[in-house]
């Protein structure tokens, strides 16, 4: 089944994953997959902020490239555009295999997409 690419809007969240949205695409489906585990997310972004980063202040934002599959699950995990630093880089990537969907939909069938989103990380 043909993959249709999906970008998420740059929602400015601290310690928290934006919601990815559905890009204006040919092959995009009817209906976007929906994160179902939003909490969850938020609790591994926490623990995957690596805790030398966050005592020294650093953050960052990395954009995330994720192919969510016909159940719903996280398959491929890419980095788009890293934080400049490769630990926040590979927890961004953590927190992205956490998340889990209802699946997107083209034509009332389950369809795979990619999706793209920030995952920040901000020091309190």
């Amino acid at each position: 089944a043909p993959v249709a690419e999906r970008a998420a809007p740059a929602v400015p969240a601290p310690a928290r994953v934006a919601e990815p949205g559905v890009a204006a695409t040919a092959e995009a489906p009817t209906r976007g997959p929906i994160l179902l585990n939003a909490r969850d997310v938020g609790i591994a972004l926490d623990a995957a902020y690596p805790a030398a980063l966050r005592a020294a202040g650093i953050g960052g934002i990395v954009v995330v490239r994720a192919l969510v599959d016909t159940d719903g699950a996280v398959g491929k995990v890419e980095v788009r555009r890293s934080s400049g630093h490769p630990e926040l880089d590979e927890a961004a990537r953590s927190v992205a295999r956490a998340m889990w969907f209802s699946p997107a939909l083209r034509g009332g069938q389950p369809t795979r997409v990619w999706i793209q989103f920030p995952v920040a990380f901000q020091p309190r």
